[in-house]
């Protein structure tokens, strides 16, 4: 019996909440759009062919997905539009020595597969104005915000954690709106009494 990997199963589960299940394709076209169709497909159809190993690396050169300079995850037919895949994804980055990959340790099977990406792998999705002020990763991880590790580059706000070049998003930049403050030599980021002004380039990555 062909080895069914713990991913296939959990892509496959959410395509059952939707309407989609692999033995009847038509409830799901009957419930998604067709482009939303055809990247559930092209996802489990790809770890279909890899479930007969029991380890599964696959270069990034030949993932069929990759993430945008926004944060988004596509394929040939576009950002993907299903939240639960979407959130799974996001969850499951991780990093090595050979960059970003998504996967899924689950004992004696490994699931990993490293992905292209047009900025970086991780984006600000939302911010805590709170005392001190947090931030949340579209990995779901929340980190105190350090106004020390802000940086600025092609007008876009990033931070600086360890090797990580982390890059706020159009709805974080809301959320942090009011902590920023722009004078005639630069941006600044209030904290309390203190300015901090936030430089135009970083020593990230």
């Amino acid at each position: 019996m062909l080895l069914q990997t713990s991913l296939l199963k959990d892509v496959m589960l959410m395509c059952a909440d939707s309407n989609l299940d692999g033995s009847d394709a038509s409830l799901g076209r009957k419930s998604l759009q067709m482009t939303e169709y055809a990247q559930l497909t092209q996802v489990v159809g790809w770890m279909q062919m890899n479930q007969t190993k029991p380890e599964i690396v696959i270069p990034k050169e030949d993932a069929v997905f990759w993430m945008d300079e926004n944060g988004r995850w596509c394929n040939q037919y576009g950002p993907f539009a299903h939240k639960k895949i979407i959130d799974y994804f996001n969850r499951s980055i991780g990093k090595d020595q050979n960059g970003y990959f998504v996967s899924q340790d689950k004992g004696d099977v490994l699931e990993k597969v490293y992905f292209r990406y047009a900025d970086t792998a991780l984006h600000v999705f939302d911010v805590r104005t709170t005392v001190p002020p947090e931030i949340i990763l579209n990995t779901g991880r929340r980190i105190v915000l350090d106004p020390e590790k802000l940086f600025i580059e092609n007008d876009i706000l990033y931070l600086c954690d360890g090797d990580d070049r982390i890059r706020f998003t159009d709805r974080a930049m809301m959320k942090i709106a009011s902590m920023l403050e722009e004078e005639q030599d630069g941006l600044y980021f209030k904290s309390g009494k203190k300015m901090i002004r936030i430089p135009e380039s970083g020593d990230c990555p």
